[in-house]
């Protein structure tokens, strides 16, 4: 420790200290030629059961190496990557419950003596500040972020000193970089308001609000400066949780303005970005949390903020809860800006933005941006069903009729992935809310000139039974007829030839109408509960009822179905479509008696029952047989523990991913037939 604390100067070749053939002199102090056996020491000795004195020596020699010597030098530079990481192992020990409070106290030290010796070499700190407070915010957060305990006002202090002596290195986008905890952010914010405090106290300003302000400016205009999405997106992130945690009030009108001006600009970068290197909803959720807290200034931010919204609904995936706390905060915003005596009325555009972005993805068919679409629409539907009076009827009208033709168009682009069946009901909802909203849409709903597809119909009644939504529930009950007729007209349409019930299409209509068949059971218990009774008007019809008016019109074209697959069950190549019949037959009974159903008593059941079970079938389909047997004489009930619901929309999306297959195949033949016909002329 002496040696290393001497002031007397030498000439020492740098090679004394590496493998190098240099045999130039260097001047430096005596004691660097130590400098590597104390660096290596502190790598390799175990402080926790080392005795106090040498720990306390090796900390205090590491405190005069970082001091005294100068790493700058040919003779040490060599070291400097070395040095960093024994005092990052050092600092680890503050996180060790075996080691003395003393011992933890002289740590700080260190640290404080590193980050002086940082300051000459900006490219070390880079990688080093982050490592040091990742350290030093576990300790403050084990003591509590806001304690008198002495470590903890020690980090804060240690934490606070790196802030200010690195204020003009650009500390915040070098530490916002990499990936930081909510706890760094509520360690940080206890050393702003900490600032605060003895800034007001001393009467030198408000230097600590500056501080938290210099944060957002600081990043942002290192944001403007990239131009990659991958430099942004990690800041970006921090930034948000940063303006969440930290700082979201007290912002001046300048700050509010740049953050606009950053908004405006950035809507105009990242249309050159691509969609899997960048999340836009950090910056929503930035300006939607400071537009909350400033209503009063953010006439022009959220004007702003309006054009990014439209920039990333076109090209990126936006979270839900992104867009919904931007149309609530813009709503709230305009209402207490249209209170205030003499400030102009601006039009709320953000609600216009949403369905113009709606209208334009489905008229687009831009599946790229299925779950954007679903965030979208959901957060739309949402306000409707609360009956906000956020949108205009027309916009939403115009919305629901391009997502009818989105749903009623088949395309086969990419692979059906399950958010775009998410999509497709989030779509469904859209065209329930907008038949809520005005009857014209029922009318365009019904209208269409091919009827309206069973796969359409299932999602329309997906989407009210998972919405709760009675009202809509009974709007659609009244539509029945209209099904019906799509429904046995699909039935006919495989009967009609005998080899068409063998074919990929008729599997999927034939599970595409049990699926509909399913979700029309589950809707009548919806609405013929005593709540729903209750508050809809004009629907005094009980279960039993609506039960056997549905009986009435679907089940003639099911036993149809039935009795074609017991005529056809000796031939192979129609096993597979009498199994899917079965089975759906089986299905049906099984959810009759788990919604306990009086049509569970409809003696036809017990009739085809019986025929099917004298097919010769399959050992698994003949034991599923013997089972539905049983839950139809009342010996034993429904056992499964899935939830109806749960079990329609997995064989609902598996239906999807197939049919979608299958018209790509069939339009893959097509072109190849249209290629191999000669051309005439």
């Amino acid at each position: 420790m002496r040696a290393l604390d001497t002031s007397v100067s030498c000439d020492l070749p740098p090679a004394c200290m590496v493998d190098k053939a240099d045999e130039g002199m260097v001047k430096g102090l005596l004691g660097s030629v130590l400098a590597d056996v104390l660096i290596k020491v502190v790598h390799q000795v175990d402080f926790s059961v080392t005795p106090y004195l040498v720990s306390r020596s090796l900390l205090t020699s590491l405190v005069i190496l970082l001091t005294k010597h100068d790493f700058s030098s040919l003779l040490l530079n060599s070291w400097v990557q070395h040095l960093y990481k024994a005092v990052y192992s050092v600092m680890q020990l503050l996180l060790k419950p075996n080691i003395s409070f003393d011992i933890k106290q002289m740590i700080f030290s260190v640290g404080q003596a590193a980050i002086k010796q940082l300051q000459g070499d900006k490219k070390a700190a880079t990688s080093i500040f982050h490592e040091y407070i990742s350290v030093t915010t576990s300790v403050v957060v084990e003591h509590g972020v806001s304690s008198d305990h002495m470590l903890a006002v020690r980090g804060r202090e240690f934490f606070e000193n790196i802030l200010i002596q690195f204020s003009s290195q650009r500390i915040y986008w070098v530490l916002f970089k990499f990936p930081c905890s909510p706890e760094f952010f509520a360690v940080l914010g206890q050393v702003l308001r900490d600032r605060i405090k003895a800034s007001a106290e001393s009467s030198t300003g408000q230097q600590g609000e500056n501080m938290r302000d210099m944060v957002v400016r600081e990043v942002l205009s290192m944001v403007l400066e990239r131009r990659t999405p991958e430099e942004v997106i990690v800041p970006l992130k921090n930034l948000s949780l940063y303006v969440e945690i930290v700082h979201h009030t007290g912002y001046p009108d300048a700050l509010i303005l740049f953050l606009g001006s950053t908004l405006a600009s950035m809507a105009t970068q990242i249309a050159e970005w691509r969609p899997s290197n960048f999340d836009a909803n950090h910056l929503l959720k930035i300006c939607a949390l400071v537009a909350q807290h400033h209503k009063a200034q953010s006439k022009d931010l959220l004007f702003q903020g309006e054009k990014y919204l439209r920039a990333a609904l076109h090209r990126f995936n936006v979270d839900q809860a992104s867009i919904s706390q931007l149309l609530q905060i813009s709503v709230t915003s305009h209402r207490r800006l249209s209170r205030m005596p003499g400030v102009p009325v601006a039009a709320n555009h953000i609600p216009d933005a949403l369905l113009d972005t709606a209208s334009i993805l489905l008229k687009g068919r831009v599946r790229q941006q299925a779950q954007t679409l679903t965030s979208l629409l959901e957060t739309v539907c949402q306000s409707l069903a609360m009956k906000e009076g956020i949108f205009g009827t027309e916009s939403v009208l115009s919305a629901a009729t391009e997502g009818l033709a989105y749903l009623q168009e088949h395309r086969t682009e990419g692979t059906y992935k399950d958010f775009d069946f998410t999509a497709n009901l989030a779509i469904a909802k859209l065209m329930i809310q907008a038949v809520n909203l005005d009857s014209r849409m029922m009318a365009i709903v019904t209208g269409q000139e091919n009827g309206l597809s069973v796969r359409v119909w299932a999602l329309l009644l997906h989407a009210v039974i998972t919405s709760f939504w009675s009202e809509s529930g009974v709007v659609l009950w009244r539509t029945l007829g209209r099904f019906s007729q799509e429904y046995n007209k699909n039935i006919q349409k495989i009967l009609i030839v005998p080899q068409n019930l063998a074919s990929d299409v008729a599997s999927i209509d034939i599970n595409l109408a049990t699926i509909s068949v399913k979700l029309w059971l589950l809707l009548i218990q919806q609405i013929c509960n005593k709540s729903a009774l209750s508050t809809v008007m004009g629907h005094n019809m009980d279960r039993e009822q609506c039960e056997n008016v549905l009986w009435n019109e679907i089940w003639p074209g099911f036993e149809r179905l039935l009795q074609r697959s017991v005529i056809v069950a000796e031939f192979d190549e129609y096993q597979a479509a009498v199994n899917l019949i079965v089975q759906s037959f089986i299905d049906i009974i099984h959810l009759l008696r788990h919604l306990q159903s009086s049509l569970i008593l409809d003696s036809k059941l017990r009739i085809y029952l019986d025929q099917v079970k004298a097919l010769k079938l399959s050992d698994s389909m003949t034991n599923k047989i013997a089972r539905a047997s049983e839950v139809l004489r009342g010996t034993t009930g429904d056992s499964s523990s899935t939830s109806p619901l749960k079990t329609i929309r997995r064989d609902f999306l598996a239906v999807e991913k197939i049919g979608w297959e299958v018209r790509r195949r069939a339009e893959e033949r097509e072109a190849r037939r249209h290629v191999r016909e000669p051309t005439m002329g």
